[in-house]
């Protein structure tokens, strides 16, 4: 059996962070694992291996070890955006809200909680409060390419078209990769009459995994011809 000691926890919470990111979740968790045992209070590793069954669609493990991180350290801010996450896609609103309120009271610097509970406020069709929490994301870190984007589908239901694009460009331009910005820079390039370029950003979001809507891409060619 592995000794309990904390500083060898230290190295299994490390090397579980190193495998998640490099795909490997299932050897993600047998270290986690490890270092909780190691460190039975360990709140982090807790959060993280939560955010590892999420990341796998895991949502009620990952929402039991939210809480459990929680218990173990009612001051730790990163378990109470996580939960909010779980909540949220679960929609239950207010409780995310309550929880990304108590997550900004102990860490307001963090851009994630204002974009979630920005997307939160959104759900909630409270358009002042998400535009501002937004804002107030991307002036703690700029290059929140999720943030432009959502910016840009507000704008774009507002029909301010001037300010919509700049958006979805920012976005892309931060994350080339980032599918969801090229379907919102499709869609509103679809309903701005501009079927070409339309039809391009579609193929790349679909080509970066989006789920597009049926027949979008169809509908497209059908406008080229």
């Amino acid at each position: 059996a592995i000794t309990q000691d904390p500083r060898l926890a230290d190295a299994y919470y490390i090397k579980a962070i190193i495998l998640n990111n490099t795909g490997n979740a299932a050897e993600a968790i047998k270290n986690f694992n490890t270092a909780i045992y190691l460190k039975p209070n360990y709140v982090e590793a807790y959060t993280n291996l939560g955010k590892v069954y999420f990341q796998n669609n895991q949502f009620e493990e990952a929402y039991n070890y939210f809480n459990k991180a929680i218990s173990i350290n009612p001051k730790f801010p990163d378990a109470y955006v996580s939960r909010g996450i779980i909540l949220q896609k679960a929609s239950k609103l207010i409780e995310a809200l309550q929880d990304f309120n108590t997550a900004i009271s102990l860490d307001s610097n963090n851009a994630e909680v204002f974009y979630n509970r920005g997307n939160t406020y959104n759900y909630l069709t409270k358009p002042n409060e998400a535009m501002s929490d937004y804002l107030f994301a991307l002036k703690l870190d700029s290059s929140h390419f999720q943030t432009w984007n959502n910016i840009g589908v507000m704008h774009f239901n507002n029909k301010n078209y001037a300010y919509a694009k700049p958006c979805f460009d920012k976005s892309i331009f931060i994350n080339p990769k980032y599918s969801e910005a090229y379907f919102s820079r499709s869609f509103f390039l679809k309903q701005t009459g501009n079927f070409s370029d339309a039809y391009k950003d579609a193929l790349k979001a679909d080509s970066l995994g989006k789920k597009l809507p049926e027949n979008y891409i169809s509908s497209l060619q059908d406008s080229l011809k």
